[in-house]
């Protein structure tokens, strides 16, 4: 980087606690930007540390919130209006919107998902955090869990799954 710094017209007087020179000179427009005969000692720009990462993840999550639908930002936000999250600070807004993100992510009993091949199925049992009973489309019932990294979801979702299943177990609903 480099930089024009402009310098008063007339030198100031002389400190006499300077002992190197006998000549001062102010930079103009700054209070306490003082040169000798010898230059300025330190002269580093001022940047705030990682401004430019804030600044590309804040717009990111903008972009984010306003490609939102309708329904989703309802389901984010808990009813608030538009005005009422854009007051809302950073942090808060962030929080709000990731945990709704991994709500959202979340596979539950009655999920479509599909396979890494692109077969689709319906989840009808989840084993600890990381095992899904599928029954597949091809009408076959998976005979081992399958991981959930091998399934995404497709965004649909059966609730009669689930209260058929409470159902055959004897559960009230």
């Amino acid at each position: 980087m480099k930089y024009i710094i402009e310098l008063e017209d007339e030198p100031m007087i002389a400190n006499s606690f300077h002992q190197e020179a006998d000549e001062l000179w102010k930079a103009k427009g700054f209070n306490s930007l003082v040169f000798d005969k010898y230059g300025l000692y330190k002269l580093a720009p001022y940047t705030e540390p990682g401004r430019e990462a804030i600044e590309n993840e804040t717009w990111e999550l903008a972009e984010r919130i306003a490609d939102m639908s309708y329904d989703d930002f309802i389901s984010c936000f808990e009813g608030e209006t538009e005005e009422y999250v854009y007051g809302l600070p950073y942090h808060e807004v962030k929080a709000k919107y990731d945990a709704w993100k991994k709500q959202k992510e979340e596979i539950h009993v009655g999920d479509e998902v599909e396979d890494n091949d692109g077969t689709r199925g319906i989840v009808f049992d989840i084993i600890g955090t990381d095992l899904l009973g599928v029954c597949w489309e091809e009408e076959r019932v998976s005979h081992f869990f399958w991981p959930k990294s091998y399934c995404r979801k497709t965004g649909r979702h059966f609730d009669e799954v689930e209260r058929l299943l409470k159902k055959m177990r004897g559960e009230q609903e």
